[in-house]
């Protein structure tokens, strides 16, 4: 996998409060707000960028490691794989 500069606002992106007038928390991404309508949401897209980040390099580290190996491909390997692409528009 080729590495390739991140397109998205780089994190770390933050959780505001609770909005008051809204059912809904505020996630800070760069100059932007956005809004999840819960808690447990909000903190997965607070994360998006560092786990995007871990998936990569568990990726491109179990493919270094096992690059000599004669076995088959792990599922896990194309579960990351449609992952990182799905998060990066399909690159």
């Amino acid at each position: 996998m080729e590495k390739s500069q991140a397109k998205h606002t780089p994190g770390p992106w933050k959780i505001g409060r609770k909005s008051k007038l809204l059912p809904s928390y505020s996630i800070e991404i760069g100059a932007f707000t956005v809004y999840a309508p819960n808690k447990p949401t909000a903190n997965l897209i607070a994360a998006a960028p560092e786990l995007l980040e871990v998936c990569k390099k568990a990726l491109n580290d179990y493919l270094e490691y096992c690059k000599d190996a004669d076995e088959p491909t792990p599922t896990f390997v194309f579960k990351l794989q449609a992952a990182i692409r799905k998060a990066t528009g399909g690159k």
